[in-house]
């Protein structure tokens, strides 16, 4: 029994050479045979983000157990995205061109930040990571409650986040919200700019809460259990209540009295004032 036979008898032994090799060293290690290449390189899955030129796009229907990656950003002549279906990395950046992204539901991480044209996301539900900011056209995220990590930044037009409750990560800076109570359960939320807000009392459970430059907002009571809070540029005049949180911005919150200052110096681990 020769070397390729014996591999063959044995995928355990051949994943696990495979795994230890870097992806050229696999790829070319696969090439010996081809029923190495065949029950190898093209069944196994592989974990590294292989960055191709737009180009090679059919690649990535050739071999689908790969990460592909393609950066078009700042591309103007592109319109038709539909041929990209699959592949795991996208980033559309500042494409102009582009009105229709609704073939493109299966992409992992995707970027449409600056597609001006984009008015519709109802197909990019299942999308886990997905930055839409500056597309001031979009009006409806409604579908968008299970992408895991999402960027609404600057979308003007969005006035109901009540469907991303269950998002991750969100970062709403610089929208015209005013009613944010639907988001209790967010990790991560980045409110920067947001000025018309100004009730954030369902917010506690927020892990990381950015309300920096967030005018609106008076009463933090009950965000005392928020771990990373950044309420700098605000007006708020009581943090009293604030003596849990780890890490707390107050930078430039000029109403607050010294004696509270003092008091949060005791218990607050990382204090900026």
């Amino acid at each position: 029994m020769n070397f390729e036979q014996i591999i063959l008898r044995n995928k355990n032994i051949l994943y696990y050479i495979i795994d230890c090799l870097e992806f050229n060293e696999r790829y070319y290690f696969c090439l010996t045979t081809k029923k190495l290449f065949e029950y190898g390189f093209k069944k196994f899955k592989h974990n590294e983000l292989i960055i191709i030129h737009y180009e090679d796009y059919k690649l990535v229907n050739m071999w689908k157990n790969i990460m592909f990656k393609i950066n078009l950003s700042y591309n103007n002549i592109i319109e038709d995205v539909s041929m990209l279906n699959n592949v795991y990395s996208l980033d559309l950046s500042n494409c102009y061109g582009i009105t229709d992204v609704s073939a493109l539901s299966n992409i992992h991480t995707l970027n449409l930040s600056f597609c001006k044209n984009i008015k519709d996301v109802s197909a990019l539900g299942n999308v886990h990571t997905l930055d839409i900011s500056y597309c001031y056209d979009i009006t409806d995220v409604s579908a968008l409650g299970n992408v895991h990590t999402l960027n609404l930044s600057s979308c003007v037009k969005i006035t109901d986040v009540s469907a991303l409750g269950n998002v991750h990560t969100l970062d709403l800076s610089n929208c015209w919200l005013t009613d944010v109570s639907a988001l209790v359960n967010v990790h991560t939320l980045i409110l920067y700019k947001c000025l018309k807000i100004t009730d954030v009392s369902t917010l506690g459970n927020v892990c990381t809460l950015d309300l920096s430059y967030c005018k609106g907002i008076k009463d933090v009571s009950m965000l005392g259990n928020v771990y990373y809070l950044d309420l700098s540029y605000t007006n708020i005049n009581d943090v009293s209540m604030l003596s849990n949180v780890y890490s707390l911005n107050l930078l430039y919150c000029c109403n607050i009295p010294k004696e509270q200052i003092d008091e949060l110096k005791k218990t607050v681990k990382y204090l900026e004032y």
